[in-house]
């Protein structure tokens, strides 16, 4: 008893020996940005998901994203790697549990007649007035079984870091999902704005031909100028070429959506919605906020808790194994004797208590390598972090610049329209030129242009800034 005492503390001894726990230093978050004010818990979503049920509200921009989501090639190679992620679990856990096989064998065996074996087997009866054969046979049928008890628990640590990798594979998942998601919109938008745009340039051509009109009649009157209406086709001409540019961009943000989506291309339809620049107030959420909700962050920290957990496995590695072993069946050497109870039921019973001792070279490089790991997901989990607070940032300045400039374009667009109607009533009565009508179409129509690329501007504003903030209710579409 002293003995299998001093046993059990030499192993513990050894054991005493593994490597002490890494602690890495803590990140802290700061309570707010330094530029703006943190609304309370209860508001920090409220005007993103405005955002989101206006995007919701347009039915061709929910079915896109649901058809991108369903067929997106990259989600489903990520939903494959989701699905490795579950088989470790399963295999892991399998390794935790007793193992049992069938097993069924047949040998045969001859000793030298001048060894130990041969010389019992010449002189000893197999049964009463039979020597044992020469040529052995011998037959078995047998359950055997194994199992680890995991006392270091070791396969226990493996467990926790695989169910954490599974969770970092969802939430990598979901932000992909929330990424492709933004870049559906953000395409669609884009693809509203080229609409937009032309139906100005249609709308530009009409009035074109009117003022031809106009200025053909005044010809035809002796009280024209031939030179204005070649200045008037000229500027036309301009018109029907931008129509040509943005309808090419057109059909591109067309096909975006379909090549996203896995799709051959086929034909997009579009909503038209007005956006309001100063409808939605959207104040700044807390740094805190935006983590719990970015799905990336999430899936890093997530990594990193595997990590975590991998290097205390390694750590285990160090500790006592027990292992438990059994075998159960029948053994004969001839097969009508096989299924004799008792006489031919053979079984063994093994337990083995074991510690590494000596050239502990793989244990040490594992447990040297789990730690590098855990600090290098560590370090991108601060990275992301970093990251994420820059980019919720600079969303922020964009889009509080874009909802500027919208509402400038827009200012603009209105003082042009009422010049025109001066100039074009003037210019009908005979009272002006046309160098004054020509100057402000052209005008108009860049003012126009530049109208929906602020509103194409302010709306992919929106996507960042939504995107940047962690995408909430990303998943109601």
């Amino acid at each position: 008893m002293i003995r299998l005492a001093c046993f059990f503390l030499l192993v513990l001894g050894f054991a005493a020996c593994a490597p002490k726990k890494v602690v890495l230093e803590q990140y802290k978050l700061p309570e707010s940005y330094h530029w703006a004010e943190s609304p309370s818990n209860s508001k920090q979503d409220s005007g993103l998901l405005v955002w989101v049920k206006e995007w919701r509200s347009d039915s061709l921009i929910s079915k896109s994203i649901r058809n991108v989501l369903q067929k997106n090639l990259s989600l489903l190679q990520t939903d494959q790697e989701l699905k490795h992620a579950e088989a470790e679990i399963l295999l892991i856990k399998g390794a935790r549990l007793p193992q049992m096989d069938l097993l069924t064998g047949a040998a045969i065996r001859r000793f030298g007649r001048y060894t130990m074996d041969g010389a019992g087997n010449a002189t000893t009866d197999m049964i009463p007035g039979k020597a044992v054969p020469e040529h052995l046979p011998d037959y078995r049928v047998a359950f055997n079984a194994f199992w680890n008890p995991d006392l270091s628990r070791e396969l226990s640590k493996q467990n926790q870091a695989a169910i954490n990798r599974l969770l970092g594979q969802k939430a990598l998942l979901d932000f992909f999902r929330t990424q492709w998601t933004a870049e559906t919109i953000r395409v669609y938008s884009q693809l509203q704005a080229a609409k937009k745009a032309q139906k100005l340039l249609e709308q530009s051509l009409t009035t074109q031909d009117r003022l031809l009109e106009i200025t053909r009649l005044q010809l035809e009157t002796g009280r024209g100028n031939a030179v204005a209406e070649i200045q008037l086709q000229e500027q036309k001409l301009d018109i029907l070429e931008l129509q040509k540019v943005i309808s090419a961009e057109e059909k591109m943000f067309r096909f975006k959506i379909q090549q996203i989506s896995a799709e051959l291309p086929d034909n997009v339809a579009v909503n038209f919605n007005e956006t309001n620049a100063s409808g939605v107030l959207i104040s700044l959420p807390s740094p805190q906020w935006v983590v719990s909700k970015r799905n990336d962050l999430r899936a890093a920290e997530q990594f990193f808790m595997a990590s975590e957990k991998e290097v205390e496995a390694a750590r285990r590695a160090f500790w006592p194994k027990l292992t438990l072993m059994s075998s159960i069946g029948y053994q004969a050497y001839d097969t009508r004797l096989l299924l004799t109870t008792p006489a031919s039921v053979a079984y063994t019973l093994l337990a083995d208590l074991g510690v590494p001792l000596l050239n502990r070279s793989a244990l040490k490089a594992r447990h040297k390598s789990a730690i590098a790991s855990m600090e290098n997901a560590f370090l991108k989990y601060r990275q992301y972090l970093n990251d994420a607070m820059h980019e919720v940032n600079n969303a922020w300045i964009n889009f509080e610049l874009a909802a500027q400039q919208l509402n400038i374009a827009r200012e603009r667009i209105q003082l042009l329209k009422k010049a025109e109607r001066m100039a074009l009533t003037l210019f009908e009565g005979g009272k002006s030129d046309y160098l004054a009508l020509l100057l402000i179409r052209e005008q108009q129509i860049a003012a126009g242009l530049r109208e929906v690329e602020a509103e194409k501007q302010y709306n992919l504003s929106r996507i960042d800034l939504w995107l940047a903030c962690g995408a909430p209710n990303f998943d109601s579409f």
